[in-house]
């Protein structure tokens, strides 16, 4: 029999995660975490290897579903976040039209060197986030609404997105549009919301084509749009600051300024962290799979080429291999190379000048350095018709170029859960 690789599901890719980092603690949605859209029946039949980039269930859609999955992420520094996280979802019809529900909670402890170094005790905090969502196809037009709510003690977040997919004349050229505004209210433990309170803005646009090449390969290419306003600071993040004196007294004393060293030779004057009140960010992506039938085996690789209008280039290239084991079970082993270069204001060491004029822009946020992150990893499954199964485990490990608390972080992170079906 023929199998002929549609791209209806491959059109859409879910944008990269803004979601600003608190006290260097990750929010999980910086993590990978299974994904909870399961496929809509195939306008034409579907490479059901293909598919299993798309969305890990089963190659039959069901009227009902409802899964569950727990993430456990740790690190080097100190960081542990559990995040179980639920979800239901009712089919509406046979071309991608649903509604679902998700609710995840996320729990962080914390002792990061962003943490320690503002001498300030390890913290457990949890958060609680809402999604729903919902679409209807009309003919080859498929329109799609979200929205989620995220709370913290000290932050909270709503957002909504509008979605379109559309087949341009067959299922095998598809483009996708998306749009995510997303509003976040900043606050402070121990400060009144009169005395503190913060408010960013992030406008998230997205367009991409898929195009099936054959009955084995497909092609996606896209394009991503951020743009955040408003106060993009940490507020518990505060910057060391030297002296030229002070910088020559380390190096006469032979000692590299670093998280033992610094506190003996900054000076007492600790500002706040300072950035930028606006940020345009961009990325462009391509992904190619390939299957090969003898071996049952599908090939993926994905690119991603990021920069901002705060001078960070960065490039991401991640391979993977999914392979069927027997009828029921399957392997996917990916890797994957993240390189970028730091902010045009990012410093090591932030420096006083002789007049003693504080850098207006400044921060110690080691996602604004320069880094390389080398992550493997590996996925094992089983699915029937009515269940699947999965657990994913992975390994990153980060060099950092010139941060000024540490040079290296390895993080761990495994993910379990299950999908049912009625």
């Amino acid at each position: 029999m023929r199998l002929q690789l549609t791209c209806l599901e491959a059109a859409a890719s879910p944008s990269d995660p803004t979601s600003r980092e608190r006290r260097q603690a990750p929010e999980p949605s910086q993590l990978t975490r299974a994904p909870t859209r399961l496929p809509p029946r195939r306008a034409c039949v579907l490479l059901a290897f293909a598919n299993a980039w798309l969305a890990a269930t089963p190659a039959v859609a069901q009227e009902w579903s409802a899964g569950a999955d727990l993430l456990v992420y740790t690190d080097t520094d100190a960081v542990q976040v559990v995040s179980p996280q639920a979800h239901v979802r009712r089919t509406l019809d046979d071309d991608g039209g649903m509604i679902s529900a998700r609710f995840t909670v996320d729990v962080v402890t914390a002792a990061s060197v962003d943490v320690v170094t503002h001498a300030t005790p390890s913290f457990r905090e949890t958060r609680y986030e809402l999604g729903l969502s919902a679409s209807k196809a009309f003919g080859a037009h498929l329109p799609s609404m979200s929205y989620r709510y995220s709370h913290e003690p000290d932050y909270v977040s709503h957002g909504g997105q509008l979605g379109w997919r559309s087949r341009l004349g067959t299922p095998d050229s598809v483009l996708s549009l998306g749009y995510w505004l997303t509003h976040d209210l900043v606050l402070r433990h121990g400060t009144s919301r009169n005395a503190f309170s913060e408010t960013a803005f992030t406008h998230d646009a997205s367009i991409s084509f898929a195009q099936t090449l054959s009955d084995r390969s497909l092609l996606r290419f896209g394009y991503g749009l951020v743009v955040q306003t408003g106060y993009l600071e940490k507020p518990y993040r505060h910057v060391p600051l030297f002296t030229s004196e002070s910088v020559a007294a380390a190096r006469a004393d032979g000692t590299r300024l670093d998280r033992s060293s610094f506190d003996e030779y900054r000076e007492s004057l600790r500002p706040p962290e300072e950035v930028p009140d606006l940020r345009i960010r961009h990325a462009l992506s391509v992904r190619g799979l390939h299957h090969l039938p003898d071996v049952r085996t599908t090939l993926r690789l994905d690119y991603r080429f990021y920069f901002d209008d705060w001078g960070l280039l960065a490039h991401t290239i991640e391979p993977a291999v999914r392979t069927r084991i027997r009828e029921a079970w399957d392997l996917t082993i990916f890797a994957r190379v993240h390189r970028q270069d730091s902010a045009s204001f990012w410093r090591r060491v932030y420096q006083i000048d002789e007049a003693g004029t504080v850098p207006s822009l400044r921060s110690v946020d080691r996602d604004l350095s320069a880094y390389t992150t080398l992550t493997a990893g590996g996925r094992f499954g089983w699915e029937s018709t009515s269940v699947s199964l999965y657990v994913d485990l992975s390994v990153a490990h980060t060099r950092y170029d010139s941060f000024l608390y540490r040079d290296r972080l390895t993080a761990l992170i495994a993910r379990v859960g299950g999908r049912f079906f009625r």
